[in-house]
């Protein structure tokens, strides 16, 4: 996924996805190389987004029916922080 693509996708400029993503490398929630995005940190990163984060995956959850299944996951203790996801 490059720079480009999120810019486009987010309707900005990919000067400012370059710097984003180096602010979120920097704090160790990202590691951002050559198109892979591989989210180290994904309580870390749900921390430092807006409120709308949350209203917008509950709704989300909420319209695909998994909300069920996804707080059942978050209280049995299950640590997403400890697996990396990849995005290409």
């Amino acid at each position: 996924m490059t720079q480009e693509l999120i810019a486009n996708m987010l309707g900005g400029r990919r000067e400012s996805v370059t710097v984003a993503a180096g602010h979120l490398q920097d704090a160790g929630l990202i590691h951002y190389w050559r198109g892979h995005i591989s989210i180290l940190d994904r309580e870390g990163l749900e921390s430092n987004v807006c409120e709308c984060y949350r209203v917008v995956e509950d709704e989300f959850d909420r319209l695909l029916g998994r909300a069920a299944s996804r707080v059942q996951a978050r209280g049995a203790g299950a640590s997403s922080s400890s697996r990396a996801l990849v995005i290409s």
